[in-house]
């Protein structure tokens, strides 16, 4: 097969990888903001995780594991946050993507109780997206590439897009492979799934009284998964079937997440396939909004600034304004007149009128097929006067921004050896990784030879696409923690509080504080884990007791699940059975 061919099947769009790696490293900032929430909890000595349970466990590679403070984790916290969003811009590109990628192995590895499968399918994507050139465009390292080194047609193929890509279809057909059990053959697994009381939400319970429904929904997830990765690269109607299938999968793990607290993996499982959207999709997207938001507008900025310069071929390039001229404001004399005059870059709109300061902004903005639906957003800047006071901050500033801000360095292409020894690398690891996933097939005669498992523990790159399977959980509940007071009083611990109550909640997914709580007591009832209930058992009389200082402290307490068996479709309920799991003196 010749190199074309094998390109436009397998190559990959430039940006689409941008658009891959702006979601990634936002989904990234989101998770690190909503897991902050509950960062005494679950990242610190003081929260359900101490450091010392993890003592011992040597193959643990995580900065987390240095300081058990809410302070020290807070700064991780942030640093990872700041790696995360030049990775988002595209500043150092690579540089980001590995330091998010070991921050990101870090905090999964500090508390195993609470990791999900969006962590597990992040990790391992974040591996393969070192070796993406997801930094060519759209990006600030973009300024540094030189006319000559720009890719004219936007289409790749390299190891990195090789392995990134196939690594998508490792997850979606390994998954389906496991799924061997009768409940996923006789069309039951959906029901059994949606029938977790600690992840089902509204919909979930809905369509738990559609069968039918439920049956076909089983069936067709697990063919969908099977066939939709070899439908990616197939040698004809590529484009149309690559993206009939990235369609029909987003669609599954949208609806997975309507009807289930999943927490971030439906997102995370549609964003990791954004970078495998075709040419065709970009070209027929980009010429349609270009049409309907064409605004000819240019744009002056002062030549002796070289900040004024960067700045301005920032907002061209992230505001998606390619074709806006971009033009020094001393090739004009009535331009450079107004330039002095208001201390300002200076925007000429479509009929000639020119604009100054964050008037000229708005202009931009409302110019750019991607921010102008949002403009009003910064139209209330202007009126606060918010947007005008950050303006003239760098206005007057800007010749000291042009020392204190780096000059992009230009992009040099390695040395021919470096790309010889990442192709060897990227492709060992590749033939590794897939057979890894052969070895986890259930009933199939294949074990990965032990002592060259430890490639994957080194590479953060072991991995089981299981969920739900073989077979759903089908041993279900709900919690009903008990706290008795100094008064001799008795409240649920578990709901803020409130008179204890035995009987099954409506929705029992809604009495988590959050998803990764949700998980971490769904953990707790595993045979494997039932130990740590007595570090939840004191963090919670820790923190009872702290915010009731001066009202009514516990004196112990009770942790019981409401052990509850989902029974076959058609018959109805079990009968529940208290299940004390763990008992705490708070003294």
């Amino acid at each position: 097969m010749k190199i074309s061919s094998l390109r436009h099947i397998f190559g990959l769009d430039l940006r689409s990888l941008a658009l891959f790696r702006v979601a990634m490293g936002m989904l990234i900032i989101v998770d690190l903001i909503i897991r902050s929430t509950d960062l005494t909890a679950h990242y610190t000595d003081m929260g359900v995780m101490p450091r010392s349970l993890l003592a011992g466990s040597t193959h643990l590679i995580s900065l987390h594991l240095i300081n058990g403070t809410w302070q020290f984790q807070g700064i991780l916290f942030i640093i990872a946050g700041l790696f995360a969003f030049g990775m988002t811009i595209g500043y150092r590109t690579r540089l980001c993507t590995i330091a998010s990628w070991f921050f990101l192995i870090s905090i999964y590895e500090r508390n195993y109780m609470i990791i999900q499968g969006s962590d597990a399918l992040m990790k391992v994507v974040l591996f393969w997206c070192m070796f993406l050139p997801w930094g060519e465009v759209y990006s600030v390292d973009s300024l540094g590439k030189s006319s000559e080194d720009r890719n004219p047609d936007n289409k790749v193929l390299t190891a990195g897009t090789l392995g990134y890509a196939f690594q998508i279809g490792f997850v979606y057909f390994f998954a389906a492979a496991v799924k061997y059990g009768s409940d996923w053959q006789n069309g039951s697994a959906v029901y059994y799934a949606l029938s977790i009381d600690q992840l089902t939400r509204p919909i979930g319970q809905l369509l738990l009284g559609l069968p039918d429904l439920t049956r076909f929904l089983t069936l067709s997830a697990r063919w969908l998964e099977g066939v939709g990765p070899f439908l990616w690269f197939s040698p004809v109607f590529t484009w149309q079937l690559r993206m009939i299938s990235l369609v029909a999968l987003a669609i599954m793990q949208l609806g997975f997440g309507l009807s289930m607290r999943l927490g971030p993996f439906p997102w995370a499982a549609v964003i990791v396939t954004l970078g495998l959207l075709p040419s065709e999709f970009w070209n027929y997207v980009l010429s349609e909004v270009r049409l309907k938001f064409k605004k000819k507008i240019k744009i002056y900025y002062d030549g002796e600034c070289a900040f004024c310069e960067r700045l301005s071929k920032l907002v061209r390039i992230f505001f998606l304004l390619p074709e806006t001229p971009l033009l020094e404001a001393q090739s004009d004399r009535s331009i450079n007149n107004d330039m002095k005059k208001y201390n300002s870059w200076v925007v000429v709109d479509a009929k000639g009128n020119r604009h100054y300061k964050y008037k000229a902004f708005l202009v931009v903005v409302n110019a750019s097929m991607i921010l102008r639906p949002f403009k009003w957003i910064f139209k209330i800047f202007d009126i606060i006067p918010i947007g005008r006071y950050l303006y003239e901050c760098v206005a007057s500033n800007r010749m000291i921004f042009s020392q204190l801000v780096p000059e992009i360095p230009v992009t040099k292409k390695n040395p021919e050896y470096q790309w010889e020894i990442t192709k060897i690398f990227v492709g060992s690891v590749l033939i590794y990784t897939f057979f890894w996933n052969l070895s986890n097939i259930p009933h199939f005669n294949y074990q990965l030879p032990g002592h060259t498992r430890w490639v994957a523990g080194v590479l953060r790159i072991d991995q089981m696409w299981d969920m739900f399977a073989p077979t759903p959980l089908k041993e279900d509940g709900w919690w009903v923690i008990v706290g008795n007071t100094k008064s001799k009083k008795q409240v649920d611990i578990f709901r803020d509080g409130a008179v204890v109550n035995w009987e099954k909640p409506s929705l029992g997914s809604s009495l988590f504080k959050s998803v990764r709580w949700g998980k971490y007591y769904l953990n707790l009832w595993s045979i494997n884990h039932r130990s740590n209930a007595s570090y939840l058992s004191t963090y919670l009389c820790r923190e009872w007791n702290n915010k009731n200082k001066r009202k009514d402290s516990l004196d112990n307490l009770q942790i019981y699940f409401m052990r509850e068996d989902t029974l076959p479709p058609g018959q109805g309920e079990a009968e529940p059975l208290k299940v004390e799991l763990w008992n705490q003196n708070c003294n």
